[in-house]
């Protein structure tokens, strides 16, 4: 098989992956990160969560991040097309294990009841339309970013000394990632990865078209820059990050830096960011993020 694949252009494979994806190219990762155990200089030798408790990691600062609408990726792909939407709520059942990635991590006894669980605790009775679009990111925000960033969080404070810093953006600018996405200017709040235009250069999406949006760039550089250079994430107005403060870390609020806007950047803290009880709750074998395989 590898030397067949060796043979193969690396675009051509790519494009390959389509045929594995069901529902508007979901799920998104068809070939995952893979454990390379028997290789001596091995990009991955243990899954992430077992690199991070057994102190196999760097030493080092580190910082994470989140948006509010990490969903919008990939949801906003199909948030303005209606045919997309009614398919989808018409075939829940078949769609939601491959837009929420959990189709190889859940009994095929147990898929339909844990896609009814999870769409009733996000829509209740809601069909879904472009009425219900902000739920239906909040539902792929948590399932497929927040709940784990959240608890990536907590471990990477819980086992390394160095300080761990966290912020959270929910600055949508004059652009967004999701006018490529949907084809459309429609403002569903700040999407993966709209945080990284402010510091990038982009040819998708330009973030310098207006004031506030320099502005943002400026905060953001800061952000990054003194976070690369001195270790101690920095905004371009001098605002510190405070670490995350490992006593609380577990079993407390997170603490981190709220980008809201250029002119209100606050600290604030919460217990949960995606639903984490919920999720946890239900039959999906994740069992290194704490998803014993429960029966509904």
């Amino acid at each position: 098989m590898i030397e067949c694949l060796q043979q193969v252009p690396a675009n051509e494979l790519v494009h390959s992956m389509t045929l594995l994806q069901q529902f508007f190219f979901q799920p998104v990762l068809v070939f995952g990160p893979t454990v390379q155990t028997e290789l001596p200089q091995a990009f991955l030798p243990d899954l992430p969560y077992e690199l991070i408790r057994n102190g196999a990691i760097a030493n080092v600062p580190t910082l994470f991040s989140c948006l509010t609408n990490e969903g919008l990726f990939p949801v906003a792909v199909f948030a303005n097309n209606d045919s997309a939407l009614s398919y989808l709520d018409e075939h829940w059942n078949e769609v939601a294990p491959f837009l929420l990635d959990y189709l190889w991590s859940i009994d095929v006894h147990n898929a339909n009841k844990t896609s009814q669980a999870i769409r009733n605790f996000y829509l209740g009775d809601q069909p879904i339309s472009r009425d219900s679009i902000f739920d239906l990111i909040r539902m792929a925000n948590d399932r497929l970013y927040l709940n784990d960033i959240f608890q990536s969080v907590r471990w990477a404070v819980h086992y390394i000394s160095s300080p761990v810093y966290f912020y959270r953006f929910g600055y949508r600018g004059a652009t967004s990632i999701t006018n490529f996405l949907s084809g459309t200017n429609v403002n569903w709040g700040a999407g993966h990865p709209d945080d990284s235009f402010y510091i990038l250069n982009s040819s998708l999406v330009s973030m310098e078209t207006t004031a506030r949006d320099r502005r943002m760039i400026t905060i953001m550089v800061g952000i990054w820059g003194h976070f690369i250079t001195r270790g101690v994430p920095m905004t371009g107005d001098g605002i510190a990050l405070t670490p995350v403060n490992r006593l609380e870390a577990l079993k407390g609020p997170l603490n981190y830096l709220w980008i809201d806007s250029p002119s209100y950047i606050v600290p604030n803290s919460s217990f949960d960011f995606g639903h984490t009880q919920f999720f946890n709750s239900l039959p999906i074998d994740e069992p290194f993020f704490g998803r014993p395989v429960n029966i509904l």
